[in-house]
């Protein structure tokens, strides 16, 4: 059931620990850029705003123009920079698994001579795909609340027809989107991956490689898939009964000292848990790439760079 978790385990068997660590360095890194940046941004736009307040004048030419300015610094950031910043988690996973060894710069691949232009391309083709298909998403599960009670859409009040039609028709939806989130994230992934392991190949080869990676193996990919799910229910109801266990024991010894060291405790247990069970899912999705890419008959055509 758990193939793919097992597989990555076992072949980055010494290095998870320096993965791990890797991954939270980077997340502080990316966190305190983004951070800066976009504070920035709303420094100059809250700054010129406070001194039309203060000085009750209305927007000059300067004030409007620096307001605009600063607008298209945050799309430009975000396009630029922290798009790509965000898709850098994921090459812990992938290019710790290529090398067998994980090294801080993995998180930085794109932003390397050579490589940003074609990264930026990629990552955004792949936010349209991600979000076209979300929004078709839509569109599928809207129906499913239409179908049942057209008022319920315009008034927003369930609680009048919460009936058996309206909680099979909602865990209708629920799985539909559920599952769609994971292919849309199998392909996305796949795509990102051949780029990691290809980046000089062509956008066509990137995109083709990961559809057929998903979808001439989609079996496996169903298993991957419930075994994701597996994953995050567990975690859901781990985290949960640590939660609730908590809560009970402060409420039990009616201490503040007491709270005030289990609060922490379990945030921390919590995090944990998220993050070995974020490293397991991550990691299978490599691994199901990696197993599955190989039977398109691809090894032959271009030769890995080393990040």
């Amino acid at each position: 059931m758990f193939e793919y978790q097992r597989l990555y385990w076992n072949h980055l068997r010494g290095e998870h620990l320096k993965v791990v660590l890797n991954i939270v360095l980077y997340v502080i890194f990316s966190s305190i850029v983004s951070i800066i940046g976009i504070g920035l941004g709303f420094a100059v736009i809250g700054g010129t705003i406070f001194s039309w307040t203060s000085a009750q004048s209305g927007p000059g030419a300067l004030g409007i123009i620096g307001i605009i300015l600063a607008v298209l610094y945050l799309f430009a950031l975000v396009i630029f920079v922290l798009l790509l910043l965000g898709y850098g988690y994921y090459n812990y996973f992938f290019l710790a698994y290529e090398e067998k060894e994980s090294k801080f710069n993995h998180g930085l691949f794109a932003f390397k001579k050579g490589r940003y232009l074609k990264s930026l391309g990629l990552v955004i083709i792949i936010s349209i795909i991600a979000f076209a298909t979300n929004f078709a998403l839509s569109f599928v599960t809207l129906p499913l609340n239409l179908a049942l009670d057209p008022e319920i859409m315009i008034s927003g009040d369930v609680s009048a027809s919460f009936t058996p039609t309206l909680i099979i028709l909602s865990i209708i939806g629920m799985v539909v989107s559920i599952f769609v989130g994971f292919m849309i994230e199998g392909v996305t992934l796949s795509i990102w991956f051949r780029h990691l392991e290809a980046p000089m190949s062509t956008l066509g080869d990137k995109l083709a490689t990961g559809i057929n990676v998903v979808f001439k193996n989609f079996k496996q990919f169903l298993k991957l898939v419930f075994s994701v799910f597996l994953i995050g229910l567990l975690l859901t109801i781990v985290i949960g009964v640590i939660i609730i266990s908590g809560v009970a024991i402060g409420m039990a010894l009616n201490n503040d000292i007491a709270m005030f060291f289990i609060v922490p405790i379990i945030i921390i247990v919590s995090i944990v848990i998220g993050l070995l069970g974020t490293y397991l899912i991550y990691g299978s999705y490599v691994t199901f790439y990696k197993e599955n890419r190989a039977r398109l008959n691809l090894d032959d055509e271009i030769e890995y760079i080393e990040a």
